[in-house]
């Protein structure tokens, strides 16, 4: 079994793919913070009754026979995993016949991915849709609906401004410390680091020819947040647990609306306005 430590989160499993590498650690001196992912060699078939939500290529379940736990379920039929309520165990069952050991690691990871992060949001974090670089060892992240040009802007920063970088696709934030942590997934940019800094503003992209930065309301910001935020709807105790971090997050750390362009001049210029801020 390997360990890894993402964020304030450890992880003992079968080893993860390649970009958990970076996490990768050797001493949990927490267990009460521990997700613990078997991957069981004895398949069992359970049968479930009510599907509480449907995601890509999977549904979430309850079953009478497993009252303290979550069942994940691919769409398809080869595995399942089951995960309990607290997240700090997870076992994953596969049918042998039609799946070789490769391809039960592979198709874990949707499984482990999905319990991790619900373990992360318990710890008091917040996964957030953004791009986050770092400069000078302050922190930025710059968030927005998909497509609006998140990473392309904090990559003019990394191209210009000598800035580093954090996550290019979801962070995680913690809002009582008010640090960001890199993490394991990233989407397109392919972005992998065992890195936290303070976060010292989130930043809302919004397209414009012209460059200005204001401040939002609570209600922009609690909106954009709950929009541009993982939360698990279908368990009741963790999304609450999410719109408290959220909140929390709304108190801590300063958040602004950024009319940019894409131009290196225009994101110099949104930096020279933070910096005098």
């Amino acid at each position: 079994m390997a360990l890894y430590k993402i964020a304030n989160v450890f992880v003992e499993r079968d080893p993860l793919p390649e970009t958990y590498g970076p996490f990768e650690t050797t001493e949990c001196p927490d267990e009460s913070r521990l997700l613990r992912i078997i991957q069981s060699d004895e398949y069992e078939y359970i049968r479930t009754e009510e599907t509480i939500a449907s995601l890509q290529h999977m549904n979430i379940n309850r079953t009478p026979a497993h009252p303290g736990a979550w069942i994940y379920k691919f769409n398809y039929g080869i595995g399942t995993m089951k995960v309990s309520d607290d997240y700090s165990y997870a076992e994953g069952y596969f049918q042998k016949n039609f799946v070789s050991y490769p391809e039960r690691i592979r198709f874990l990871e949707p499984f482990s991915l999905l319990a991790l992060q619900c373990r992360i949001i318990k710890e008091g974090n917040v996964i957030l849709h953004a791009a986050c670089v770092s400069i000078k060892d302050d922190a930025y992240a710059f968030s927005g609906p998909s497509g609006i040009g998140k990473s392309t802007r904090a990559s003019i920063w990394v191209d210009t401004l000598n800035a580093e970088w954090i996550s290019g696709d979801k962070p995680i934030v913690n809002p009582k410390n008010r640090f960001v942590y890199g993490a394991p997934w990233d989407g397109s940019d392919h972005i992998f680091k065992n890195v936290c800094k303070p976060l010292k503003a989130i930043l809302k992209v919004k397209r414009s020819h012209e460059t200005n930065l204001r401040k939002m309301s609570y209600q922009e910001k609690y909106q954009f947040l709950m929009e541009q935020s993982f939360i698990p709807m279908w368990d009741k105790a963790l999304t609450v647990k999410a719109l408290a971090s959220i909140k929390q997050m709304i108190k801590n750390i300063p958040i602004y609306l950024v009319e940019c362009d894409n131009t290196a001049a225009s994101m110099e210029h949104v930096y020279e306005i933070l910096s005098n801020i």
